[in-house]
């Protein structure tokens, strides 16, 4: 299926983030760096990653390794919130808590979390995941198909079939999601999330941009996409932390659109503007608290790996450190960056001068918790979300 795809912007390059690592390197020769350009889908309303060979070959090598970036659903950690937060979205759009007898298929099913839960509840599941890692130790009496969907192996039709965080990492996700039909019983209920780019959209902030992701999606964008692939919304919501979009959907009885969508693409006239903005922004700050060679700490240092020019100068200028509370992450890497992860604990027993958190979901919660504990009575405390604000917010005549 031919997208209409305009290119909009060129971030240059930016770091192949695939996940912490034991080292500060992408391993099994994968590039550090990768370039990343912006498009617009200008039939859907979509902001994409602009198509780009070397990327789709990089992102299939990663994906049959099994890479999980973000929050994946699991029954410990903040996973244990995604999984409850999905499944009880899965409970409103049905109506229903019961799910005996439904046949359920998911796409991207990971390790296997969501499908454990709801074979439990009776229902007959069967998962397809490529990462073969994801699936390799787990011990489920159900099937997890190792492959892309669609795949030939699924050979049956289905009362649901979910996906959490996995239409994002598609191409083309209108085709995906019109590839839904054909394993879809009649009346079967399709139920996605995606992450909600909307904010990040409207502040110009670049840490959302991934190249596994290749579609950014706002609710214009989702709507225009149901529209588009005949698909009746059921019921749309968000996460608990806004962060996250979830769609219930089936199938309307026709293969044709019933109703008109406008793309409404001039939404994203000033964005290229506050991309730039925020990035001088971050400049400014790394220049400015960088001057007396300070000990610097960056909390979730995921979300500013992109500003690569304003970290260049940190780890130039001063004592550079990364924090986060994942214990997965603990003493790991992003790369390139060779600055290993602290956690808490590690900043009581030394602490900073000047912190930068990057969160936009959890930063104001990490924040009353570091003043609480009043181990930063001198530090300068920034939230990454409040100085691009202040940027913003100053240019609010020429950029909103």
């Amino acid at each position: 299926m031919k997208r209409n795809i305009e290119h909009f912007f060129t971030l240059g390059k930016i770091p192949f983030y695939i996940g912490v690592m034991n080292e500060p390197s992408n391993p099994n020769g994968l590039e550090n760096f990768l370039d990343f350009h912006l498009g617009i889908d200008t039939t859907l309303g979509l902001l994409v990653q602009y198509p780009n060979k070397d990327t789709s070959l990089a992102l299939d090598q990663v994906y049959r390794k099994g890479s999980i970036i973000g929050n994946a659903m699991s029954t410990s950690g903040t996973g244990r919130g995604n999984l409850e937060d999905f499944i009880g979205f899965i409970s409103q759009t049905l109506n229903s808590n019961d799910f005996k007898g439904k046949k359920i298929l998911e796409i991207g099913c990971g390790n296997g979390s969501l499908l454990n839960y709801l074979h439990a509840k009776g229902a007959e599941v069967i998962g397809i995941e490529p990462g073969i890692e994801n699936i390799g130790h787990t011990d489920y009496p159900f099937l997890i198909l190792n492959d892309y969907f669609p795949s030939k192996q699924i050979v049956d039709k289905y009362d649901i079939i979910l996906s959490y965080g996995v239409l994002e990492h598609v191409e083309n996700p209108e085709q995906c999601l019109l590839d839904h039909r054909a394993f879809l019983k009649d009346d079967g209920v399709i139920i996605f999330s995606v992450p909600n780019a909307e904010d990040y959209i409207l502040s110009g902030d670049i840490s959302i941009f991934v190249h596994e992701h290749w579609s950014y999606f706002d609710s214009i964008a989702i709507e225009n996409l149901l529209k588009k692939c005949c698909l009746e919304k059921i019921l749309l919501g968000h996460g608990f932390s806004k962060n996250t979009i979830f769609v219930g959907a089936k199938f309307c009885k026709t293969n044709k659109p019933t109703e008109f969508f406008n793309p409404k693409i001039e939404r994203f006239t000033n964005l290229p503007l506050k991309l730039d903005y925020t990035q001088k922004k971050l400049h400014e700050w790394a220049e400015s608290a960088s001057c007396d060679f300070q000990n610097i700490g960056i909390y979730c240092p995921g979300r500013i790996i992109n500003y690569t020019t304003a970290l260049k100068n940190l780890q130039d200028k001063s004592k550079l450190r990364f924090f986060d509370d994942d214990k997965n992450f603990h003493e790991k890497y992003y790369p390139p960056y060779a600055i290993a992860i602290e956690n808490f604990y590690d900043l009581k027993e030394k602490s900073i001068e000047q912190m930068l958190i990057a969160s936009r979901s959890f930063g104001s919660l990490i924040k009353k918790k570091l003043l609480k504990e009043n181990i930063l009575s001198n530090c300068n405390i920034q939230l990454l979300s409040d100085l691009i604000a202040m940027e913003t917010d100053s240019h609010e005549n020429i950029i909103d």
